[in-house]
């Protein structure tokens, strides 16, 4: 890769614009590199967007930070003009533009091709913009998360499945107006600026309304999952009194399923919050632009209290900044290159990261039409999703793997004789350890009726990174690996057998799914147990920096913690292989069951209030092996006879039929614990791993041990 160097000397091919005093700073391209222009470094790491021409005298890329950003703030560019690999651009100072740097590649070369930079993350490619002479800005600039309210469409909108078969429609210019008077309606409650609202709407246009309305008033929206997923109105109250608790509401936005449960806590917690009724589903009022100032807020402040999703035991908030939130929407923009005539359709949980970032905030904010089910619909009819896309021209979607492998037990053939999947480009799989047998199965069924396994794009997130942080290139395919080791230990090297295309080749073992490469600013690194980087194709920990990053954690005692310099160690283990990330999942302490969490704490809270267990030492490991996940219970006890039955009934209904349960028994002091008392899960699992049962007695099922090796090739069909 030829080197670029930047000169000395202003340089201004063409006239500056009149706006502001330029100073232009050249960047000479030595040669050109076959069909593509490289930029080399991490330096510039925001998606500057190319402008393409015939051939030119130069080629102009604008770089703009938003509104009051500070020097070099979400462009992610080096001080001062550098020299040698790494692409220099002089840093945003009000002594140049306040608004604009340009960067100037003086050359007489035709970049009717693609243009690429190589990043922290990988090569990225770009598509070629299509006319000359025109600026491009970052994401940080073009996209603002309510900017839609400003410009909202009569003919795109949100379209919500209803109980009798049919789809009520509220185009984005109603859906603006109602979210303006919401609005206003929060503010006059007299809420401080910034103050957290905690939305139990249950109705799905509700919950848009009322989310974007706490936006749009310069307040923090928190979602809580509704009393359905805890199921019992019991659990549901536990868990929302320990909520309200941590999170000092100011507001607390209900509906008719929700408004006695959060009156009572309110009460019995002496909360200040005030109670609002959220919007109605249907119609309401709204308000008109005039009587109407939406409150942009900086950066830097909180935009979203996310609670985890699942958890039985004390809450724990991640604290999402607007800057976090904004940047990570908008770069799922860019990697999915969503467009205005894109449609989005999705039956996924709003209370959920996945769902709600990924699946509304993105599609309203782009002003894109969106379609959107509950998780009860779709179970009952998952037919009506796949009519979104084989009727009605949906384009994107995201969905665990589940969503796609249920379709394909659920649907027959002879139902989708009238749907066309063609235009179907993008469908997302992420939340949870892929299936690649039962995606496969997914693709069998829609591939005669136009589906492309092309389309299938598998990523990672969590929402400790607002959402997204890695994922596959639209198109291109997602890759599959099959590991020839079933130890996972951090450090050691993943030995890969084979590989394969996800939704062509029918796999099963132990295969894992390519998740992609960083989106947006973000970068990924493998650690070792201590911190330190590990070669491509080692197994480690997945760290994660950049913009999307959250801010870190308010946990139930009310303690907030940071992410330490940025930097997230996000507890899932995985590897790096050929650019991809390849993700084993959590490591002994959490699972991902059907998109939502489960925690080993909170399992161990339930199971330490069972008679002839609360006196206990236990702990519970969670994790995969070989495609099948497994939840161990490790007790220190002589007997089980008095528990046993109770502690897998509840590991059971905390986890799924799916998952394998397995018990052991060990003399005190068997549990191994660290320097502040907390139990090892990791070096507990992977000696299972290992086969390192001394001091344990089985009591229940069979604890996950790795295949031998003549058993653990998973053969593509």
């Amino acid at each position: 890769m030829a080197a670029f160097t930047v000169a000395r000397t202003p340089l201004a091919p063409f006239p500056a614009p009149s706006v502001s005093p330029w100073r232009v700073w050249p960047v000479r391209v030595p040669e050109m590199l076959g069909p593509a222009v490289e930029f080399a470094g991490p330096a510039l790491r925001e998606k500057p967007g190319m402008v393409s021409g015939e051939r030119a005298e130069a080629v102009c890329v604008w770089l703009r930070a938003p509104p009051g950003a500070k020097h070099g703030a979400n462009v992610g560019v080096k001080d001062g003009p550098v020299s040698g690999p790494v692409v220099g651009v002089w840093p945003l100072r009000t002594r140049f533009c306040p608004d604009e740097t340009r960067l100037w590649i003086d050359s007489q070369v035709s970049v009717r091709s693609r243009i690429c930079h190589s990043g922290a993350g990988g090569t990225q490619t770009w598509r070629e913009r299509a006319s000359c002479a025109v600026s491009a800005t970052t994401a940080a600039e073009s996209f603002r998360l309510l900017s839609w309210l400003d410009s909202a469409s009569p003919e795109k909108g949100l379209r919500v499945a209803e109980s009798n078969g049919e789809w009520s429609f509220t185009p984005y210019s109603e859906l603006a107006g109602e979210v303006r008077h919401f609005a206003n309606e929060l503010r006059a409650t007299g809420a401080a600026p910034g103050s957290v609202v905690t939305i139990l709407a249950t109705e799905v246009k509700s919950f848009v309304t009322s989310f974007m309305g706490t936006l749009a008033a310069g307040l923090t929206p928190s979602p809580v999952a509704p009393p359905r997923s805890y199921r019992t109105m019991e659990r549901y109250s536990a868990h929302l009194t320990r909520i309200i608790a941590v999170a000092e509401p100011s507001v607390v936005v209900t509906q008719e399923a929700t408004h006695e449960a959060a009156e009572a806590i309110c009460r019995e917690l002496d909360a200040k919050a005030r109670l609002v009724a959220a919007p109605p589903a249907h119609g309401g009022p709204t308000a008109a632009a005039a009587d109407f100032a939406r409150s942009d807020r900086a950066d830097e402040e909180l935009a979203l209290l996310q609670f985890t999703s699942g958890s039985s035991g004390n809450p724990k908030g991640v604290r999402v900044s607007w800057g976090a939130l904004t940047a990570n929407v908008g770069a799922i923009r860019d990697w999915l290159s969503v467009g205005p005539e894109d449609v989005f359709a999705s039956w996924l949980p709003l209370f959920h990261d996945m769902g709600l970032v990924g699946a509304m905030i993105m599609p309203v904010a782009s002003g894109i039409d969106l379609w959107l089910m509950t998780p009860e619909q779709f179970i009952r009819s998952p037919e009506r999703w796949l009519a979104c896309f084989g009727r009605h021209g949906a384009t994107l979607t995201t969905a665990p793997s589940f969503g796609y492998s249920y379709c394909a037990r659920r649907v027959k053939p002879e139902q989708l004789a009238d749907h066309d999947f063609s235009a179907w480009r993008v469908g997302i799989l992420g939340a949870e350890r892929i299936d690649p047998q039962g995606v496969a199965d997914f693709t069998a069924l829609t591939g005669p009726f136009g589906f492309d396994e092309h389309a299938l794009v598998a990523a990672y997130g969590l929402a400790e990174s607002t959402l997204a942080v890695t994922g596959v290139t639209p198109g291109d395919g997602s890759p599959m690996v099959r590991l020839g080791n079933g130890n996972s230990e951090f450090g050691t090297p993943a030995t890969v057998l084979a590989d394969g295309v996800l939704g062509r080749d029918r796999a099963s073992g132990n295969w894992l799914v390519g998740c992609g490469r960083p989106v947006g600013d973000l970068a990924v690194r493998i650690l070792d147990e201590d911190g330190n980087p590990v070669p491509e194709g080692h197994f480690g920990q997945i760290a994660v920096t950049g913009s999307s990053v959250a801010d870190g954690y308010l946990y139930s005692d009310g303690t907030r913690t940071d992410f330490t310099g940025g930097v997230l160690a996000t507890g899932d283990g995985g590897f790096l292989w050929q650019g991809q990330l390849y993700v084993i999942g959590r490591i002994a302490d959490s699972l991902k069951v059907r998109g939502a969490a489960v925690f080993a704490e909170d399992l161990e809270t339930e199971l330490g209030t069972l008679p002839g267990l609360g006196s206990s030492r236990l702990v519970t490991l969670l994790g995969s092996v070989d495609a099948a996940d497994h939840v161990v219970l490790l007790v220190e006890a002589a007997d089980s006879a008095e528990w046993l039955d109770a502690a897998v009934n509840t590991l059971r209904a905390a986890t799924g039929p799916e998952i394998n349960v397995s018990v052991l028994l060990g003399r005190r002091g068997a549990v191994e614990l660290t320097s502040s008392g907390k139990p090892r899960r990791r070096v507990l699992w992977h000696r299972l791993l290992r086969g390192d049962t001394a001091g344990w007695q089985p009591v229940h099922g069979t604890a996950p041990r790795p295949l031998a090796a003549e058993t653990r090739t998973g053969e593509i069909a």
